[in-house]
């Protein structure tokens, strides 16, 4: 299952136009919500947090924390992605373990992961289920690829939205949680697990390593990440 949802939250005080808003609905299904950011700062931000814990099935709470939305706030713009895949042959949880992962550099990633160098096998598998969580500034990465007039007051050109050049933007945050255990992936912890038998070539995943959910029919690569120098939980 992959849950996609967008909304819009814009200051009662700024004038969107109402061809960016239909835009927003018509390109991506996002809708909007005129809010009271200056009088009603704090009732917002939790309704803000509601929504996000709502789209992602109760993954990620308190998006926004405290004092993070105050009164000069003119727009929050949301994106969500929840994603939920059961393994084609689920592991058996009475199979479960404790396990060691050794920490190892990363010096030949590319090398590794090129789908030139890969190839589909079946395989006997032991890998550890986990959970990956965090909550990440995006606007140093943004300010690092050269977009840096989009934070920068009277060069930050959102006149598509309102109609002037008031707006500028002040943060871009992504927050994630991902976790894997033997029923399958939720994306909105290391014990080990086996599946398969007979002769097939055993592969331990007992060290550090780079997972990625991909979109069989398109190829289009949904989640990414690596596991390093994880924690028990």
């Amino acid at each position: 299952m992959l849950k996609i949802a967008s909304r819009l939250y814009g200051s009662n005080a700024s004038h969107f136009l109402e061809q960016y808003v239909h835009c927003m609905k018509e390109l991506y299904n996002s809708d909007f919500e005129s809010v009271d950011f200056m009088n009603a700062t704090e009732e917002v931000r939790q309704k803000i947090n509601s929504w996000v814990e709502r789209q992602t099935n109760g993954d990620i709470t308190n998006f926004f924390p405290a004092n993070s939305i105050d009164q000069s706030t003119a727009m929050v713009l949301l994106n969500t992605v929840f994603f939920r895949g059961k393994w084609k042959l689920p592991f058996n949880p009475n199979d479960t373990q404790r396990g060691i992962i050794t920490n190892l550099t990363y010096e030949k990633l590319q090398e590794w992961t090129n789908p030139e160098n890969m190839k589909s096998v079946i395989t006997k598998l032991s890998m550890p289920k986990f959970t990956v969580g965090n909550h990440y500034p995006l606007r140093p990465l943004f300010s690092d690829m050269g977009v840096k007039n989009l934070f920068i007051p009277g060069k930050a050109n959102l006149s598509g939205m309102t109609g002037n050049n008031e707006l500028v933007v002040s943060q871009i945050n992504q927050g994630i949680v991902f976790t894997v255990s033997e029923e399958g992936a939720d994306a909105a912890g290391a014990s080990r697990t086996e599946v398969v038998s007979g002769s097939h070539p055993e592969i331990k995943i007992n060290k550090s390593f780079f997972f990625l959910v991909k979109h069989k029919q398109t190829g289009m690569i949904l989640f990414m990440g690596r596991i390093c120098a994880p924690k028990w939980k």
